[in-house]
């Protein structure tokens, strides 16, 4: 009965860790609209003009290499960040923090898609869609055990440090997987709408 109460204590407090995690993302991604609104106008022409250029570029031409290899080196630098702080007291923070920035980032790329195209934005923020389906949940929950593995010595000794290898190595691969749909699903989707967006 201890070692059932034990593992449901466990889950129950994995399970409070990555509800934190999201909560921190939210944050992250409020922040990110919010800023996009009250950026400064001088920044507005470079910014449309940025993604004018990018649509122009992707009618005619898919870039899927260089799609997939900025995608992998971000989620690779990601996960390096949380595998590593994670072994260190201090790396909570900077788990919270890699949390929060990506929610921020999220929140500003889609701000900025409404922000220049209104409704046609939507199209834009929902064709990263496939790729989040897979890499979110398992961001915030790797990035929760990494938060627990961090912040409580006691409990990540009785996790069994083998164990969260093992979850890296799965989260690594999912990453990957999440880079291939980046760079051939999203690509492609955002070519099919394109012309929505240069017309």
């Amino acid at each position: 009965m201890k070692i059932k109460g034990y593992i449901l204590n466990s889950k129950n407090y994995i399970f409070q860790k990555t509800l934190l995690m999201l909560l921190i993302y939210i944050t992250g991604i409020s922040a990110g609209a919010i800023y996009c609104t009250i950026i400064a106008s001088q920044f507005d022409d470079s910014l449309y003009s940025y993604l004018l250029n990018f649509f122009g570029k992707i009618k005619d031409e898919l870039p899927y290499l260089d799609t997939f290899k900025s995608s992998i080196f971000k989620n690779i630098r990601l996960f390096l960040i949380l595998f590593i702080s994670s072994y260190f007291r201090l790396g909570a923070v900077s788990i919270i923090a890699t949390v929060g920035i990506r929610g921020f980032v999220a929140g500003f790329s889609s701000g900025i898609f409404i922000k220049y195209y209104s409704v046609k934005g939507l199209l834009l923020s929902l064709s990263s869609l496939f790729s989040s389906l897979l890499f979110l949940p398992c961001f915030l929950f790797f990035a929760s055990a990494s938060f627990i593995m961090s912040s409580d010595r006691k409990m990540s000794d009785n996790l069994q440090k083998r164990r969260y290898v093992l979850l890296a190595i799965c989260t690594l691969t999912i990453f990957c997987a999440s880079s291939l749909i980046d760079s051939y699903i999203t690509t492609t989707f955002m070519k099919l709408i394109s012309p929505f967006f240069t017309n």
